[in-house]
């Protein structure tokens, strides 16, 4: 039997070494708090850095002030590096800066880790264009065109399909530049500028009759529109002078 004066010590070292243990642990879980808390609040810091070097980016970029947006975007991505919208503003910069080479390799990269960005993908295909490469051009607008964008922005599929559709009319492709114009109106809405922009591109692709629905449409939304009454004149008369053509030719075969 173990005499009470060898107890009453090996429980007083017991209660000390779990007295120790609590407070070590106690340090230890506040520490990582601390450590926690510090870290977080340089986080916040860093992104807070970023934030405000991007917007003076976003401002020189529309100021047209190219190096100084250049330097804005580099300082946001040393402060947080894998920020999409930063790598996009850099790229552009670049672009603008007509470093067309750097800013192309830089969106490679970049719809290399996300072959489905819109915008890097329409940035790409501005670069193409820039270039003077068709294939290349088309290949890009097409997939921004169906790409993933923020919010799922219908507005900017359209943007990109108008850009198309204006750099095909440009490059004689009127055959690819009507069926795209075409895809556009079938998802257009019934407002009026958008209409009257419809019936200019059909207009300018020389398709008469989807002018003139457009300008029609584009006037029973606002009777007052003189822009589509002329719209409407012109497409007729352009309608009127195919017509008399196409009858022209088939009494000259009879």
């Amino acid at each position: 039997m173990i005499a009470e004066e060898t107890v009453t010590p090996l429980r007083a070292e017991l209660r000390q070494k779990s007295i120790a243990l609590f407070l070590l642990l106690t340090g230890a879980i506040l520490l990582f708090l601390l450590v926690t808390g510090l870290t977080g609040l340089v986080h916040r810091h860093e992104q807070a850095l970023a934030d405000e070097a991007a917007r003076h980016g976003v401002e020189a970029l529309h100021a047209g002030q190219y190096k100084q947006a250049l330097e804005e975007f580099h300082t946001a991505l040393l402060h947080v590096r894998d920020n999409e919208s930063y790598n996009l503003g850099l790229a552009e910069a670049l672009l603008g800066a007509g470093r067309t080479d750097e800013a192309a390799t830089y969106l490679l990269h970049l719809r290399d880790q996300q072959p489905e960005n819109g915008e890097v993908n329409l940035a790409l295909a501005r670069i193409a264009i820039h270039r003077n490469d068709f294939e290349d051009a088309e290949k890009y607008y097409h997939c921004a065109i169906y790409a993933a964008w923020q919010n799922d922005r219908a507005d900017q599929r359209r943007t990109a399909r108008r850009e198309l559709i204006d750099y095909l009319l440009r490059a004689g492709a009127q055959p690819q530049a009507q069926a795209e114009l075409m895809a556009l109106a079938a998802n257009a809405d019934n407002t009026p500028a958008t209409q009257l922009a419809l019936g200019a591109l059909f207009l300018r692709v020389a398709d008469a009759p989807h002018a003139l629905a457009a300008y029609r449409a584009a006037l029973h939304a606002d009777r007052r529109n003189e822009t589509a009454r002329a719209g409407i004149a012109q497409a007729q008369q352009i309608l009127d002078a195919q017509r008399a053509t196409q009858q022209n030719e088939e009494n000259t075969h009879e």
